[in-house]
């Protein structure tokens, strides 16, 4: 049934109630999208159903107005910590941290106006910043702007050409080993608020050229990069435990507000209240990092910031790798980030290949002012996610972005007075949600002993949880690299090395069942006379003629065949059948060899490929190499295959398959009186009767 009315244009929500054959049912359309021909290319369609920042009609938003309360809210709330966090990554990059905030307003902005995954945040990103490190260590800042351009050219052209779909190829080991790896780095992040910051306010005012530098910290004092006195870390862990704590208890009070902002509204009213009435205190973002600035001009205009140098051979070896680097992380965690928010929000995103597209357009956007770029952040989308967002409007993307980059230009002081302990409570509980707290227990039955394994299992009946050691190994494999490299190397590595084990596994699947069989046939030949001469005086000839006059099962009457007397004989043959069982391919290819008695088979082998298929050129190889083997000893080898796949495999490969012979069919069993060959190697003696 299709809820597609062609003759209306109309795209607010259409519901349509009654009998569809289940009884009373109300089914509600909720975009113009399904109003679509399905032959439409995919591109077209994407600028046709074009979701921005009214993709309903206005009455849809009256009527969800609690929606977009919510919406709004978690918007504030994903703004309050996308502010810090993209500090923190562009310090971690070796770049301006107000170019990092600068890049998470742009990005997500673009993404979120145009075509992003509603319910995700896309902003400046851990994975980016951890790529970047190297090249801009390496080479400073100037090489930056063509770093992140070719990024986004790489990204658009795999959304073009639909990468998306490959994350279907990125087994569940390394999806968790993912995870894992990403809430330990988003936990390993916040230590930096335990330090003294390397930024200072009062070298943010403007200064004139002869004024004195500012004084030295006092002596006894911790200097930039130094963890912060033990009474002041001591006040932060007790914020940040607060923070965690509201944030447990307000969803079981009320559901009107989101929880991390009413978190960080008391843990900024306890800093302040402490503030005033003594002079201890804990850092503010104000206080961390620089959040006001103005709008950052094009990076060629900057000749503060930048000296782009030419774009030849040089520059170009130098930022591609990083760029190509920087292109594969992102796409690798957008898709994924949108798994994520496809099991938090119980929706599907109809158009993944949209979002690749208009990431790279983001990308070559805020690289035009000098931003390091950015992508999917999956612990703020989950953020967004658990403070409201449903997944169907991108509404908190916007103002998330929107947030930041008042907060950047104008409504600082909002911001600055948050105590960077407020935010660290709300991180711990992106980390909470984010780990996969139940991989643990797994991994480590996996890999105690089975006799250990017996003895929980009789005080814990749900401790039998065990999972093949190597998936268990993949797991801990990913988390540890995503902590030394970065995610694409860590995901690369978890699809390699379950590719290999699954290749392994595979290959030790094939086997074979031998069968040995007699074989009687009618073989017919002309009537010899006792000169050696047939009837028809013609001479013999050894490949169509048999004397079968002292054959003792000859037939006692004359049969003509063709118009020509001939005289008929039933012979026995010994035949030899192979029933193979498994997939043939690279992983197996050299185990087929070692299954065959070349030596001692019958004259012919025929080999019943009914429960096996052949999937590379490996497997035909492999195969040639047995017929090979067998025409080397004066023996011949025929194949059937149950899958007509198969074969055409072969029929595509025929000049590199020369050593045996071969048919298809849906074959339930090896019938010797029904053989239908289309190769000219035929090595089954036919009946001429």
């Amino acid at each position: 049934m299709s809820l597609s009315n062609s003759g209306s244009s109309s795209d607010e929500p259409v519901e349509v109630v009654g009998d569809r054959g289940f009884g009373d049912s109300k089914l509600t359309r909720l975009s113009a999208a399904d109003t679509l021909p399905a032959a439409l290319p995919w591109h077209l369609k994407t600028l046709v159903d074009w979701k921005g920042l009214l993709p309903f009609k206005p009455r849809y938003y009256m009527d969800h107005i609690w929606d977009m309360k919510d919406e709004t809210l978690a918007g504030i709330t994903v703004a309050f910590a996308q502010v810090p966090e993209s500090v923190a990554f562009g310090f971690m990059a070796g770049v301006d941290p107000l170019f990092a905030v600068h890049a998470a307003w742009m990005v997500g902005l673009v993404l979120a106006f145009f075509g992003s995954r509603p319910g995700m945040i896309n902003g400046a990103t851990g994975a980016m910043a951890a790529v970047l490190i190297r090249p801009i260590a390496e080479h400073g800042n100037n090489y930056l702007f063509y770093i992140v351009l070719f990024c986004g050219i790489l990204q658009m052209i795999g959304g073009f050409l639909r990468v998306g779909k490959f994350v279907r190829l990125i087994p569940a080991t390394t999806m968790i080993g993912f995870v894992n790896g990403l809430a330990i780095v988003i936990g390993r992040s916040q230590l930096h608020s335990f330090k003294v910051s390397e930024y200072d306010p009062d070298e943010d005012t403007d200064r004139d050229e002869d004024s004195p530098p500012p004084p030295p910290p006092p002596p006894g004092e911790p200097e930039a990069g130094d963890w912060n006195p033990p009474d002041v870390i001591g006040f932060q862990v007790m914020i940040a435990l607060i923070t965690i704590f509201v944030i447990f208890l307000v969803p079981r009070i009320t559901k009107l507000i989101p929880a991390s902002l009413a978190a960080i509204g008391v843990a900024t009213a306890i800093e302040w209240t402490i503030r005033s009435t003594s002079d201890f205190k804990t850092p503010t973002i104000g206080e961390v990092a620089p959040v006001q600035g103005e709008f950052p001009p094009f990076a060629w205009d900057n000749s503060k910031m930048f000296d782009i140098p030419a774009l030849d051979g040089e520059t170009f070896g130098i930022v591609f790798m990083p760029a190509f680097f920087c292109a594969m992380v992102g796409l690798i965690e957008c898709v994924l980030t949108m798994e994520v928010v496809n099991d938090l929000t119980r929706t599907k995103n109809n158009h993944p290949d949209q979002q690749l597209v208009v990431l790279g357009f983001a990308n070559i956007i805020a690289s035009l002012f000098g931003t390091m770029g950015g992508g999917a952040m999956i612990g703020l989308s989950m953020v967004n996610c658990h403070s409201g967002a449903k997944g169907i409007l991108r509404f908190s993307g916007i103002i998330a972005a929107l947030t930041v980059m008042l907060v950047v230009l104008a409504a600082s002081p909002l911001i600055k007075a948050v105590p960077t302990a407020a935010l660290i409570g709300v991180m711990a509980m992106v980390v909470f949600h984010t780990f996969d707290w139940g991989s643990l227990p797994t991994v480590l039955l996996s890999f105690i002993p089975s006799s250990w394994r017996q003895r929980i299992a009789q005080k814990l009946p749900s401790a039998t949880r065990k999972i093949d050691r190597f998936d268990a190994f993949a797991i801990v494999l990913v988390t540890v690299l995503t902590q030394v490299f970065d995610l694409f190397v860590a995901v690369a590595a978890g699809v390699a090395l379950s590719a290999l084990l699954f290749s392994w596994k595979q290959g030790a699947r094939l086997e074979v069942i031998m069968e040995e069989r007699e074989h009687e046939e009618f073989i017919s030949a002309p009537v010899l006379d006792s000169e050696g001469s047939s009837s028809e005086g013609e001479s013999s000839s050894a490949d169509v003629s048999l004397d079968l006059r002292e054959s003792t099962d000859a037939v006692p009457f004359p049969v003509f065949v063709r118009g020509r007397k001939v005289q008929a004989a039933k012979v026995t043959r010994s035949q030899k059948i192979y029933h193979l069982d498994g997939p043939l391919f690279f992983g197996s290819a050299y185990s087929l060899l070692t299954l065959f008695d070349f030596e001692n088979d019958p004259n012919e082998v025929i080999l019943v490929c009914r429960d096996a298929a052949i999937f590379d050129f490996s497997g035909i190889d492999a195969l040639n190499q047995v017929g090979q083997r067998y025409n080397q000893v004066g023996k011949n080898l025929h194949v059937r295959f149950a899958h007509a796949g198969s074969a055409r495999l072969i029929e595509k490969a025929h000049d590199l398959a020369t050593f045996f012979s071969y048919e298809a069919g849906e074959l339930l069993a090896v019938d010797d009186a029904d053989v239908k060959l289309r190769d000219p190697h035929q090595i089954l003696a036919s009946p001429l009767l």
